[in-house]
């Protein structure tokens, strides 16, 4: 087990007592800072369906503000189930980069999403608004 891999573990811890909460917010800007090779660990990590703690990852992943962070956690909102579909949109909201606008844009238009997933990717796209230009 290398660093990032100490790193993403710990990420996924869900709770702890303060001093656990401050290293995790470290250890996520550290992640993030790595740049492509962290995403991607992230990203097959995510895929691979073995993380401990999804939504915690997502967070971290959408930090990244890509294009390919966005497509996954898209990937993973039409997916579902709805707690991960929820997850995938609390995630995109929390980094509003152009590219996780984009992402909730093309959910917003997927009819195969079912009515809770639908409500919330519209409450949420309404409380991004528009980019500022």
């Amino acid at each position: 087990m290398d660093d990032l891999d100490r790193m993403i573990s710990l990420v996924q811890t869900p709770s702890g007592d303060a001093p656990t909460r401050r290293l995790v917010a470290q250890y996520r800007a550290s992640l993030v800072a790595r740049g492509a090779e962290a995403e991607d660990r992230l990203i097959a990590l995510i895929e691979s369906g073995r993380a401990v703690n999804p939504p915690a990852l997502f967070d971290v992943l959408a930090a990244f503000g890509t294009e390919r962070a966005a497509q996954t956690l898209f990937d993973r909102l039409i997916a579902g189930p709805d707690g991960v579909s929820h997850a995938a949109v609390a995630a995109l909201a929390a980094y509003p980069t152009p590219h996780a606008r984009a992402a909730m844009q093309r959910a917003s238009q997927r009819s195969d999403l079912d009515g809770s997933t639908r409500t919330l990717v519209a409450r949420v796209l309404e409380q991004m608004g528009r980019p500022h230009e």
